[in-house]
């Protein structure tokens, strides 16, 4: 686990993790650990920010969908236009242009 490798460091969990940026930003706190996409996010709205490590993130997740349970018409269609905007570029276009 990631926190067990910050043996010297303050953690200080946020209920709300849109607080956080705005501390680090007016040095109240040193850094945020969270997944890319919320990190490069964080860094376009605020230029007092920085997110060096966002091509290379401690660990590979992918994103996920919160839906209704037992909806699986639902499922399969979302899945399936997931899959066709991966392999038609869709996707990977989009994310160098609103990620990177």
């Amino acid at each position: 686990m990631l926190l067990g490798r910050l043996q010297n460091a303050t953690v200080i969990m946020h209920e709300e993790n849109a607080e956080i940026p705005g501390l680090i930003a007016a040095g109240e706190a040193d850094v945020m650990i969270t997944d890319t996409f919320e990190a490069v996010r964080y860094v376009h709205m605020n230029p007092a920010l920085a997110a060096p490590l966002a091509d290379k993130p401690f660990t590979v997740i992918n994103k996920a969908a919160l839906m209704q349970q037992g909806d699986q018409p639902w499922l399969n269609y979302v899945n399936f236009v997931l899959e066709e905007l991966e392999a038609d570029g869709t996707l990977p276009q989009l994310r160098e242009k609103y990620l990177r």
